[in-house]
């Protein structure tokens, strides 16, 4: 094999799988009738004939309430034996899908309805919210504890190893759960990887206090020691308390746990080293998160057997890579070889890096599951050349050892510096005052993300923010190590004991909130006047004189009400473009100080116009940027002022990142002047957009005293220009031509002069409804039938680059009187898309997929600061 080689089979054996669940069950109970399988706790023990017996007998009763196919079987029970029995037995006449029996009456509507289940099984008085909510949703509850005791005579025949066993939700902690299904052949594989990795034999002891709607527990804790011969000591769940008095009197030989959970062990055996002195265990295993070098070392330490790491993930059933038993298999910071997968190290390029080089990692194999149920965008962006793409970061060493370096969404991007979460937390995991720690990302007004630290200290240490940053300067460049490090007393996790990031960052916001709040005793009276203000307009209880003003949760709109608010306070006029230049209360009290001026009286507003707090509000928006303003106190901004063809003047949403984008491709030679659609300070009614109106009519027809308009806007900005329009007119002057992005009105049926209106292909708006475009004669309404174009790009997304160029084009052509088919109805690609629109289903696939190509050509939607209006990095 080359070095480049993706690397298969490292490390361990191979033996067949079964091909499906009920052979294996058939194949153990023939082979050791009387074996036990299954030692529950609290109901005693279930030989392998006995649990053979159970199994096909609950799958004939469920056979026998949907003979047809292979039914969804829904699962609430508490953990148990007879948890497994049914789970089992839905596996073999159907497809199971086990819940969590935590989940809200709202989650338990919406995870019903996606998964399409048809029955739920459960137990008498048990998930009584799960029960009334698939009631009410027409699905059959089916008690388990009261069927009858005849068995259906039906017969069972083996699944196919391609038939759905189960559908399990994923854990991960960065939004909705995706629905995986899982083969026979996918899960029958996985247990015999776990088996194979952990040398297990008929004469090992399973300890199982994980819940069985995890892949973890239904196949390392279920299927693999069934596979082996051995047997499952069930449990109701983990208790640290329990694991010592179990460990006692039912003498397992392997017990698997998150770390936190094998945390929880290590205190109450340092509490009490009577409990571990003698114990029948051969190894611990610790799996869904990683376990740090120092807290594998203190548990070996005093339990005296190796603790095994693992990589997997539900989507490879789950087992991907384990460490070994020897102290040589066991090396920090490696996850270990691998069980049966197929590992791959890909480049940027997709091209297979060689030993040693980091790159994404990708995994294939008969255990890796064929793709998410009904979500073909995440199935386009997880696979790639029939490799599933893990998220992961990691190279893989001479011996075939895998490192795993980060998570792909846990970079964080500081200003164009790239900062693996990872490493951050390694660094800090080596202070020895350190128990757990994790970074996150956490906005940042001009780097765009910046990142944050929190720790839990272990008992009886003490270290400061600034002791760890020291420590952390020896070991990572400046750019990495965090600027804000919090203490707490517990990480969040999510339920298979992974860290949630995302409750860290809010928790972490709380705890930032205290620290601003011993801040404020610092202010000075000017400071805590501000203060007061911006705690006032944000919706904050207080404000420290230095917290950042984005970072808070401020953006235009709330600096306009700032900027107003603390004019009024102070009764200084600020200049417009300290909007741009608002970091903390303390840098915006020392503006006051330095370039406050009296105010001057207010102008008369024209004759049923825009007030003057409104005028000023619209004034300072359109300040925003790095594009001038017409003028000081116009209410337009400009570009290309001297250029020799007629201005095109268009009204925009966000005047500060619209108009730099489109500023950026917009012709040299045509005169481009920006005002604003009057966005949250002007109402969308009649009567709110005609006063608007009437303010800009009256500016223009000041800087333009003779000659025609061309005039134009996207969305809201469309509909001003519309009614900006119909006031020219009436005064008596002429709009030669107009353009209208994402808007329509049968008004426009009026207008007898040019007319162009674009719509998004993409844009759930279907704003061409208004004027029938596409029914028959629709054209014939208009005193003179407009241009009407498709252009790419959905509501609220034609302000990047790749769909401004588009729309741009189609936008130029019209303004330079050139004939234009493509994106019309007159061209084939034009109807078919309108054809599209028609269709609901066709329409949300099409919109997916754009949707996602997007992603992957331009990566994630670009962040503008709302102050700029440029790209953070």
């Amino acid at each position: 094999m080359s070095d480049s080689a993706p690397v298969a089979n490292q490390g361990f054996g191979l033996a067949d799988a079964f091909p499906d669940i009920l052979t294996m069950l058939r194949a153990r109970a023939v082979r050791d009738p009387d074996a036990i399988a299954i030692e529950d706790v609290t109901t005693g023990p279930r030989s392998y004939s006995a649990l053979l017996a159970r199994v096909e007998g609950l799958a004939a009763h469920l056979k026998s309430r949907d003979g047809q196919g292979r039914p969804r079987i829904g699962i609430v029970m508490p953990n148990g034996a007879e948890l497994s029995e049914v789970l089992l037995a839905a596996t073999v006449v159907g497809t199971a899908l086990p819940f969590n029996p935590a989940y809200t009456a709202p989650e338990w509507e919406s995870y019903f309805a996606e998964t399409g289940i048809g029955l739920l099984v459960t137990v008498s008085g048990f998930a009584a919210l799960a029960r009334k909510t698939a009631q009410r949703s027409g699905i059959t509850v089916l008690d388990v504890d009261m069927l009858p005791a005849d068995t259906p005579q039906i017969d069972l025949q083996p699944p196919s190893p391609d038939d759905t066993a189960m559908v399990l939700l994923t854990s991960g902690s960065t939004g909705r759960a995706k629905r995986v299904p899982l083969s026979h052949r996918n899960v029958c594989t996985g247990a015999r990887d776990v088996s194979l990795s952990l040398n297990l034999s008929p004469q090992d002891r399973c300890l199982s206090m994980w819940e069985l709607f995890h892949v973890g527990g239904l196949v390392d804790l279920l299927l693999a020691p069934l596979h082996s011969g051995g047997t499952v000591i069930a449990t109701t769940g983990f208790d640290a308390t329990r694991f010592f008095d179990l460990l006692a009197k039912r003498k397992p030989t392997w017990f698997q746990a998150v770390p936190t959970a094998l945390g929880e062990l290590r205190l109450l055996a340092g509490r009490d080293a009577t409990v571990v002195e003698s114990h029948s265990l051969r190894f611990l295993r610790s799996v869904a998160a990683a376990l740090s070098p120092a807290l594998m070392a203190e548990i070996e330490t005093l339990f005296r057997v190796p603790v095994l790491q693992t990589f997997g993930m539900t989507e490879a059933s789950p087992l991907i890579c384990s460490t070994g038993f020897a102290a040589a298999d066991r090396i920090p910071g490696s996850v270990g070889r691998s069980c049966g997968t197929e590992i791959g190290v890909f480049d940027d390029d997709w091209q297979h890096q060689p030993r040693g080089s980091e790159g994404e990692l990708a995994i294939r194999g008969p255990n890796v599951f064929s793709g998410y149920e009904a979500d073909p965008a995440a199935n386009e962006a997880a696979f790639r050349g029939g490799w599933f793409r893990t998220g992961d970061l990691g190279r893989i060493d001479a011996e075939g050892r895998l490192f795993l370096t980060g998570r792909i969404k846990e970079l964080v991007n500081r200003g164009g510096e790239k900062i693996n979460l990872r490493e951050v937390d390694d660094a800090l995991l080596a202070h020895p005052a350190v128990d757990e720690a994790a970074a996150f990302p956490v906005p940042h007004r001009t780097l765009g993300e910046d990142v944050t630290a929190a720790v839990v200290l272990r008992p009886g240490a003490t270290a400061t923010a600034e002791d760890l940053r020291q420590a952390l300067s020896g070991r990572l460049a400046a750019f990495k190590i965090p600027r804000q490090i919090i203490f707490l007393s517990s990480l969040p996790r999510n339920a298979v004991g992974k860290i949630d990031r995302r409750q860290l960052a809010a928790d972490a916001l709380t705890q930032i909130e205290k620290s601003a709040a011993a801040g404020v005793a610092d202010a000075t009276d000017a400071e805590a006047r501000i203060a007061a203000v911006w705690a006032r307009e944000l919706g904050l209880p207080r404000v420290g004189p230095e917290e950042d003003f984005v970072r808070l949760g401020g953006d235009s709109l709330s600096a306009l009400r700032v900027l107003l608010a603390v004019e009024a306070e102070s009764g200084l006029a600020l200049p417009n473009d300290i909007l741009s230049r608002i970091g903390t209360v303390r840098g915006m009290a020392k503006l006051l100080s330095t370039e406050g001026k009296a105010r001057p009286a207010s102008h008369a507003p024209v004759a049923d116009s825009v007030t003057v707090e409104e005028a000023r509000q619209i004034q300072a928006i359109v300040s925003m940027g790095k594009i001038p303003v017409l003028r000081e106190g116009s209410a337009f901004k400009v570009i290309n002022r001297n250029g020799p063809k007629q201005p095109l003047i268009w009204f925009f949403n966000r005047p500060a990142t619209e108009m730099l984008v489109l500023g950026d491709l917009f012709p040299s030679d045509r005169p481009l002047y920006g005002g604003f659609s009057g966005g949250k300070i002007i109402d969308m009614d009649d009567a709110s957009m005609a006063r608007l109106a009437r303010h800009y009519v009256a500016e223009l027809l000041r800087e333009f005293p003779k000659g025609d308009f061309i005039l134009g806007g996207n969305c809201k900005g469309a509909r001003l220009a519309w009614d900006v329009a119909r006031q020219i007119e009436q005064k008596g002057r002429t709009v030669s031509r107009l353009c209208l992005l994402e808007y329509s009105s049968a008004e426009l049926h009026a207008f007898p002069k040019p007319l162009l209106l674009m719509f998004g292909k993409q844009s759930r708006q279907k704003a061409y409804e208004a004027i029938n475009w596409g029914d028959a004669g629709w054209e014939t309404a208009f005193i003179t039938p407009p241009v009407v174009s498709w252009v790419d790009g959905a509501h609220g997304g034609f302000f990047r680059s790749d769909t401004t160029k588009r729309f741009l084009a189609v936008l130029c052509d019209f303004l330079d009187e050139t004939p234009r088919t493509e994106g019309t109805l007159q061209s084939t690609s034009g109807r078919r898309v309108l054809k599209i629109h028609r269709n609901w289903l066709l329409f949300n696939l099409y919109r997916l997929v754009y949707k996602l190509g997007v992603r992957v050509r331009h990566g994630r939607p670009v962040r503008y600061d709302p102050f700029t209006g440029e790209a953070q990095s």
